[in-house]
């Protein structure tokens, strides 16, 4: 008998109960903000977004397969931005902290440039220091060192590999930085 039939009491069995909360816990967030724009849609409430302009575009109760692609995409989005962008804070928070000279400069080039404002894109090219400071955060402790898987859609020869069609690549984010870095103009 395979495990996925065994009953949940049976030993080992205790992944189905995990899985059904899991399962639960995807739908919700897939659900709930769904049903949050639809709401605000109908109140006259909603800001412009993906979701709000993807719920306009469905043309009643035939597109029910859209409805479902819209709000596993909006969650995807959701999803993948959130845990980036909290690992990449939570770096940056562990270095300022491991580094308190750096933090301290880098409050005195946002004090002298931005003063009691907040920053726009135009401070940029002003911010050298904290431009770096971002770089260093996501070269020091990248979100996905090695990326996501690729393959090669044709035979190359990179640095004097042959690199295989169909090949699985798995790019070394490190090592990609690094590069790009060395080659910014200062």
């Amino acid at each position: 008998m395979a495990v996925q039939y065994a009953p949940d009491w049976f030993p080992g069995a205790g992944f189905k109960r995990t899985a059904r909360q899991m399962a639960a816990q995807l739908h919700q967030t897939t659900e709930q903000p769904y049903q949050f724009v639809k709401q605000q849609m109908r109140e006259n409430k909603a800001k412009i977004s993906f979701l709000s302009q993807a719920i306009q575009n469905i043309k009643g109760d035939s597109d029910i397969d859209m409805e479902r692609i819209h709000k596993w995409s909006a969650s995807s989005m959701y999803l993948g931005g959130a845990d980036t962008t909290v690992s990449s804070l939570m770096t940056f928070f562990l270095a300022i902290t491991l580094f308190p000279d750096v933090q301290k400069k880098a409050q005195e080039e946002l004090d002298r440039v931005i003063g009691n404002r907040l920053p726009v894109s135009a401070d940029r090219e002003k911010l050298p220091y904290i431009e770096a400071l971002v770089s260093e955060t996501h070269r020091w402790h990248p979100v996905a060192p090695m990326a996501l898987p690729h393959a090669s859609t044709k035979d190359d020869i990179i640095n004097g590999y042959r690199i295989p069609k169909g090949s699985l690549l798995l790019p070394n984010n490190w090592l990609v930085l690094l590069y790009c870095q060395s080659r910014a103009p200062r």
